[in-house]
């Protein structure tokens, strides 16, 4: 058996060693030389491969922990970017009711304003009509004209209440519109973020993967290692 010389397989490359025997060993010392050298090359070589396994096994669970953190991660950022969304969506209808608000105010306004300069026409003609009355033209004239004063500033008063009223809706729809701008930006930062940590998530997935298969290969090559070394007369 001293002489014949076996591969035995090394997952950084092939280690090349003879087989050895103790009583052979036994019999020279130069063979027994030759038989701790060779034993101490084994034992040196299989200890490379079980420290190479064990960092493989290591880096396993680290890369089991990082892709199980980044996937916790990505399903918070994407909560929080639908909680965005939400508050986004919110400002919109907001924004959106006070324009139909502000329109409703508008129109309101442009017909209190037509009211007052009809209620001033009217006005005028009353009391030119009353003017060319008769009996009790003057009287009647100046009672016309006291009655339709009290109309025309009533009228007048509508339309500057409605003109007010027209201005605040036009100020909440501008703050409205504002809102819904900065709930728009703040979703899609959340979303952008989400789909950053989502990448992250899967690449952590895929590195684990890839870290298990490492694993499961330097625990391969360490057995394989000791399993032909024990064939060749190795002691482990």
């Amino acid at each position: 058996m001293g002489g014949s010389r076996t591969r035995l397989y090394n997952s950084s490359k092939d280690v090349v060693a003879n087989s050895v025997d103790f009583n052979a060993a036994l019999d020279a010392k130069d063979a027994w030389v030759t038989f701790l050298k060779l034993t101490t090359a084994h034992s040196n070589a299989a200890n490379a491969l079980r420290t190479k396994r064990g960092l493989a096994v290591k880096a396993w669970f680290a890369a089991q922990k990082l892709s199980a953190t980044r996937t916790s991660t990505a399903s918070a950022a994407a909560k929080k970017a639908a909680a965005k969304l939400a508050l986004r969506n919110t400002a919109a209808k907001a924004s959106n009711d006070a324009t139909a608000a502000q329109g409703i105010a508008d129109t309101a306004a442009a017909a209190a304003a037509t009211a007052s300069k009809n209620a001033g026409v009217a006005a005028a003609n009353a009391k030119a009509s009353n003017l060319k009355a008769v009996n009790g033209a003057a009287l009647a004239a100046s009672q016309s004209g006291t009655n339709h004063a009290k109309i025309v500033s009533k009228a007048k008063g509508a339309s500057t209440s409605a003109d007010k009223a027209a201005a605040s809706a036009k100020k909440q729809a501008k703050k409205d519109a504002a809102a819904m701008a900065a709930a728009t930006t703040t979703y899609t930062s959340a979303a952008s973020k989400a789909g950053k940590r989502v990448t992250e998530a899967t690449a952590a997935t895929i590195a684990m993967n890839k870290s298990k298969a490492a694993a499961m290969k330097a625990h391969s090559d360490y057995s394989s290692f000791v399993t032909n070394g024990s064939a060749l007369g190795y002691v482990h």
